[in-house]
């Protein structure tokens, strides 16, 4: 967003998140709270990261470290997105609302749910997630993606 506003060339032409920290200022209580018991990432654990990440708490409001509180015109500036969660995590809510936000400013969004899934999607059951990816940026580059030629990819989950 920051290199759409300065006028940076080329432009990015997709955006891809999987599992993306949105809201630097999320708490168990706050942001957290309807999935503040799920395994792997939990409110303690992101709390620690935050704290690692930011040296004043103030800093984690900033657009550029929570892109929620983007301004829509900003937002606006955004390619087209894929945006991967894993139904049992700590950030999908977050992660979910971005999505929408991004479409209200008018952005091509898809958004990708992994059920069952938790935040360590990539270890764990990541093969689904990674052909959705290449699928996804194979488009949006105008280029063939032929899923038999990673024969890991072409596997069933």
């Amino acid at each position: 967003m920051k290199a759409s506003l300065a006028g940076i060339a080329p432009a990015p032409i997709s955006q891809l998140l999987v599992c993306p920290v949105i809201d630097s200022t999320a708490t168990a209580e706050t942001g957290w709270a309807a999935s503040r018991h799920v395994p792997w990432l939990t409110p303690g654990r992101m709390s620690w990261y935050q704290d690692l990440y930011f040296a004043c708490p103030e800093d984690r409001r900033q657009w550029d470290a929570s892109p929620c509180f983007a301004p829509a015109d900003v937002l606006a500036r955004s390619p087209p997105t894929w945006l991967a969660v894993a139904e049992v995590d700590l950030l999908t809510p977050e992660g979910l609302a971005y999505a929408d936000q991004l479409r209200d400013a008018g952005v091509d969004v898809q958004t990708e749910v992994y059920k069952g899934a938790t935040h360590s999607v990539l270890v764990l059951a990541g093969r689904k997630l990674v052909h959705d990816a290449c699928a996804w940026l194979a488009k949006g580059f105008g280029s063939a993606y032929d899923p038999s030629a990673a024969p890991i990819l072409s596997q069933q989950e």
